[in-house]
């Protein structure tokens, strides 16, 4: 009865410890997956940026084509890095920059254009000062 006491008296303590070490085990596998994961999207979505540059270069494609030239690119980097490839997720990375790119460049647009009318005003302002300075010289 003695040597039944003491061996639940090791083996209780024994076993819970044994059960927290299994589970923070478990916990760590997956949060090394899940960083190898995390990791390698980013590894994705760093080429990403480069390629959509690149195709933009293209200006007689469309933009279909150059978005299939990008998905093409990105699967090739994905299948030679071991990357699993999502089209989904990177098809929707390539129109979100082709939003932003849209919306940086409608603000060039727009600055272009407010200079483009101050320089018409100035242009104006000029003129005008020619012609009043020619119609001072014939009075």
């Amino acid at each position: 009865m003695e040597k039944l006491r003491i061996l639940l008296s090791f083996g209780a303590p024994m076993l819970g410890l044994l059960s927290t070490c299994i589970i923070i085990f478990k916990k760590y596998i997956k949060n090394n997956k899940l960083r190898k994961a995390l990791v390698k999207s980013e590894e994705i979505l760093n080429h990403l940026i480069p390629c959509v540059t690149e195709a933009e270069n293209y200006i007689h494609f469309s933009g279909e084509e150059k978005k299939e030239y990008v998905m093409t690119k990105i699967n090739q980097y994905a299948i030679d890095n071991n990357i699993t490839f999502d089209e989904r997720v990177i098809s929707d990375k390539i129109e979100e920059l082709i939003n932003m790119s849209k919306k940086v460049n409608a603000h060039e647009i727009e600055a272009n254009d407010i200079s483009k009318t101050n320089m018409q005003n100035k242009t104006e302002d000029i003129v005008n000062a020619i012609q009043n300075i020619i119609d001072g010289l014939k009075a």
